[in-house]
Parts: structure tokens; C-alpha cells; sequence
């Protein structure tokens, strides 16, 4: 699609740098925003339509995109930035300012690659499977600690449990010190906080799909 203006858009975490090109004259206006996708429509809206705007994908989301596509006379994309080719002289002096500038000329070029924005319940999706994958990671480690604490002491049981049930008795030596005892208690603890974490994820999944 052809844009009137072109907008680059290089976010962070507090602050968005704005670079706005004008394919037909070249102009660029640049401004530097709060991060508030409200502020940088109202501000974009002001251009000449049809107004296209970018910015990278990476961890800020999908949040911005659906704000500025919500407004009138915007279409906003993100882009994927592995096909995003920048030549090694631009590589010199990154700054926000150079990066907002590069992504509008891509933009006005078109040679952005847009990544699948997903709706607010997809990524809700997204972010609990993720959450379950990470609480799964933890849990596997929390169950090495445990077993190689005790195996440190002496104590390897030979009897089969299903993972994670595993009997209380062996969890503390028979004649513990105290620093062994504190060290046996909080990694007992902490299995037992990892695996009511993957329950969690795993009911709360369960609710929104």
C-alpha cells in the first residue's frame, strides 16, 4: 500500500522516538514521545492520509499496534526485523533518532515485512503458555536440586513414585544439622511452590481456551 506519509516508530520501554516522511517532498518531522499510543495517534492523525506507521517487533508486544490501528486514517504494522537489511555503513552511530528515520524510508519503500498481529485473547494465550513452559523448566530444576541435595547425604530411596509425589520422610536426614535442615526445608519448599505454579498455569489455560 502506498503511504502519503510514512512513520517510523522506535519504541522503548519509556519513551517512543517518531521520524515522519513525506514520500512525496522527502520532509522529515521528528518527535519524541512518552510511551502513550493514544499521544503518538493524535500526533500521526495530523500528517497527510493516507499515514502509515512501523516499528520492530520484539519484546514490547502487540499493545501500540492495535492502539494505532484503533485510530482513524492510521494503519500501523510491525515488522519483522530479521528481514530487515541495513547496510554496514548504517550500522555506525546507532542512534533512536537514525532508527525511527530507517524504518520510515523502509516503510515509504516497501520493504517492511509485517509480522501476524494476534487479538488481546491470543496473546493472553501466548503469555500463559509461556508462563506453563517456564514454571515446567523450573520445576524440572527444583526437583534436581532437591535430588541432589539428598543424594549429597546419603539418602537415595529406590522406591518409584510418579514425579513430584515424593514422600515426605526422605525429604529431611535422619539426624539433620540445622544449616542441613534450613537448606532441606526451603527446597522442599520451593518444589512445592513450582509445582502449585504449574497447576495454576495449567487450569488457567484451561479457562480461556
Amino acid at each position: 500500500m502506498g503511504y502519503c506519509t510514512a512513520i517510523g516508530l522506535d519504541v522503548h520501554a519509556r519513551s517512543i522516538k517518531a521520524c515522519a516522511l513525506d514520500t512525496a517532498t522527502g520532509e522529515l518531522v521528528q518527535r519524541t514521545f512518552p510511551y502513550d499510543g493514544e499521544v503518538v495517534g493524535k500526533w500521526a492523525q495530523g500528517f497527510k492520509a493516507p499515514v502509515g506507521l512501523v516499528y520492530e517487533s520484539g519484546c514490547m508486544g502487540f499493545g501500540l499496534s492495535r492502539t494505532l490501528n484503533a485510530c482513524d486514517n492510521l494503519k500501523c504494522i510491525v515488522g519483522a526485523v530479521s528481514k530487515m537489511y541495513k547496510p554496514p555503513a548504517d550500522r555506525k552511530g546507532k542512534t533512536d533518532k537514525r532508527d525511527a528515520t530507517f524504518l520510515a524510508r523502509l516503510l515509504a519503500s516497501g520493504n517492511i515485512t509485517p509480522v501476524y498481529v494476534p487479538t488481546e485473547h491470543v496473546e493472553t494465550l501466548r503469555d500463559l503458555s509461556r508462563a506453563r513452559a517456564d514454571a515446567l523448566s523450573c520445576l524440572k530444576h527444583s526437583i534436581q536440586q532437591l535430588s541432589g541435595f539428598l543424594m549429597r547425604h546419603g539418602m537415595v530411596w529406590k522406591e518409584r513414585t510418579p514425579k513430584g509425589k515424593l514422600k515426605k520422610a526422605w525429604y529431611v536426614p535422619p539426624s539433620p544439622k540445622a544449616a542441613t535442615l534450613i537448606c532441606a526445608n526451603s527446597s522442599v519448599r520451593c518444589h512445592g511452590a513450582m509445582q502449585e505454579l504449574v497447576a495454576r498455569t495449567r487450569n488457567l489455560r484451561r479457562a480461556v481456551s
